[in-house]
C-alpha cells in the first residue's frame, strides 16, 4: 500500500486551505510519476548542492493540485491509476493546518491508498478533507479551467508496442510568470522536454483577446518553440462552465 503525505497548509486571513508542502520522498515520486505533478521544490539543497540527495525537499503543491489529486482517484479515472483512497480507523483523514517550519519527523496530513477502486458507496462522511476542498474550490473557475486542462491534454501511451496494454499520461502546468501567462504546460515530465504551450487566462463570453498582445504572444512563443493557447469560458443548457480552446502560432513573413 501507498500512503501519500501531505502538509496542508492554510490562510489564517481566510481559514481556508492555500497549499500544501510535501516531505515524503515516496509521496512526491508517486504524484511525479503516476499524476505528472512537479510543484516547485523549495529546499535547501537549491543553495548547497553538497545536499542533492534530499532532492530540494520539501516541494510545494498548490491547492488545486492537492484537490485535483483527490478528486481524481475518488472518481472516474480508475482505469488510469490503481490506487485507492481508504479510510483510517478512526474514520478521519487528519487536516489540521500544520505551520511550514514545523519538524517533519512530526505527524502528516495522511491520505493512504491501496491497490483496489474505491466503492462508489463509500461513506463521504469519512473524506473530511476533501469535502472541504469540494466546498472551496467547486465553483472556483480557475480550478475548473486547471481541471480542464488536465483532462484535456492526456495522452494515451502503449507500454509495449507487442502489448495492447495502455497508460495515461497527463500534462504538467508550471507557473507561466517568466512567459507572461498562466501556465506553461507540459506534455510530459519537464525535465524530459521543453513546455508545449504558453497558456493565457480564459476568456469570459463577449470578449476577445487583443490582437496585438496575441501577436507579441506568438511571436515569443515561437522563439521558445511554444504555441499559444487561448481558451474561451461558456455556459451549457444546465449553467455549467465549459472551455473551448485554440492554439496559435506565429506564422513568419
Amino acid at each position: 500500500m501507498i500512503t501519500l503525505k501531505f502538509v496542508l497548509v492554510k490562510d489564517n486571513g481566510l481559514n481556508q486551505y492555500k497549499k500544501a508542502l510535501v516531505f515524503d520522498f515516496i509521496t512526491y515520486a508517486t504524484i511525479r510519476k503516476d499524476l505528472n505533478i512537479s510543484g516547485s521544490l523549495i529546499g535547501t539543497s537549491a543553495k548547497f548542492k553538497q545536499q542533492n540527495k534530499l532532492l530540494e525537499l520539501p516541494c510545494e503543491l498548490n491547492i488545486f493540485e492537492v484537490y485535483w489529486i483527490l478528486d481524481y482517484i475518488i472518481h472516474d479515472q480508475k482505469a488510469d491509476f490503481d490506487y485507492q483512497l481508504i479510510v483510517k480507523e478512526d474514520g478521519v483523514l487528519k487536516e489540521e493546518p500544520i505551520d511550514p517550519d514545523y519538524n517533519p519527523s512530526s505527524k502528516f496530513t495522511e491520505i493512504p491508498f491501496e491497490n483496489r477502486y474505491i466503492n462508489k458507496s463509500t461513506s463521504e462522511d469519512h473524506l473530511n478533507l476533501y469535502k472541504a476542498l469540494k466546498t472551496e474550490l467547486d465553483g472556483n473557475l480557475d480550478y475548473q479551467f486547471y481541471k480542464y486542462l488536465k483532462i484535456k491534454f492526456k495522452s494515451v501511451i502503449k507500454k509495449d508496442p507487442l502489448i495492447s496494454e495502455e497508460s495515461v499520461r497527463y500534462p504538467c502546468l508550471l507557473s507561466g510568470l517568466k512567459f507572461g501567462c498562466l501556465y506553461s504546460l507540459y506534455m510530459d515530465d519537464p525535465l524530459k522536454e521543453h513546455s508545449r504551450y504558453m497558456i493565457k487566462n480564459f476568456i469570459r463570453e463577449n470578449e476577445a483577446p487583443h490582437s496585438a498582445q496575441l501577436q507579441s504572444d506568438c511571436r515569443l512563443a515561437t522563439t521558445t518553440k511554444k504555441e499559444v493557447l487561448i481558451s474561451y469560458l461558456h455556459y451549457d443548457e444546465h449553467n455549467d462552465p465549459q472551455f473551448k480552446s485554440f492554439a496559435f502560432k506565429w506564422p513568419g513573413f
